[in-house]
């Protein structure tokens, strides 16, 4: 967020605009990288387990990107990906 700010200086006036512009785009490029690997961990931790408590789906994260994307294609890494990118672009926002 910071770097954008800098970024933009010149270009974007100070203000809640440039903030609030700032925190989305920061928060865009967050989710795009985090949010496949908190769908792979999530699945992980929610799988049925043996009784060794050994995941009964996945054998860990390789194996769970794996099968996620065969069976649901690439686009099921990115669920959830828009509630998640307006949650930290107000939350970027609000602690500007």
């Amino acid at each position: 967020n910071s770097w954008l700010k800098e970024t933009t200086q010149g270009h974007l006036s100070n203000g809640p605009f440039r903030d609030a512009t700032c925190a989305f785009f920061s928060s865009i490029a967050g989710v795009c990288v985090i949010n496949p690997l908190d769908v792979i961990r999530t699945r992980l931790y929610n799988q049925p387990v043996d009784a060794q408590g050994r995941g009964l789906l996945y054998g860990g994260m390789a194996d769970a990107f794996l099968k996620i994307t065969r069976a649901e294609g690439p686009q099921a890494l990115w669920k959830g990906v828009l509630l998640r990118i307006l949650f930290f672009a107000y939350m970027g926002y609000a602690h500007t």
